[in-house]
């Protein structure tokens, strides 16, 4: 579930954090670096950590994965 719905989470805090920007914008008109820094930095790590937690949490599911197969393949070879 982990794998699924981290990068969810990621988009949905880039998407926010890109609304944050784009209201600084059109508040402002005019593109001050400064000032958009804050809401790009919260899009770019919400991403960030959504991949990285479900990354984390697809390791552990390939290693079951693979483990499981080889478990089943002897299993046959036994049959």
């Amino acid at each position: 579930m982990i794998v699924v719905v981290s990068p969810i989470v990621g988009l949905v805090g880039t998407v926010i954090g890109m609304m944050g920007a784009f209201a600084e914008l059109a508040k402002t008109g005019s593109a001050d670096p400064s000032a958009l820094a804050g809401d790009i930095s919260v899009a770019l790590l919400t991403t960030f950590w959504g991949l990285f937690a479900s990354a984390l949490a697809l390791i552990p599911f390939i290693v079951f994965l693979v483990l499981f197969l080889k478990q089943r393949k002897a299993l046959r070879r036994v049959v």
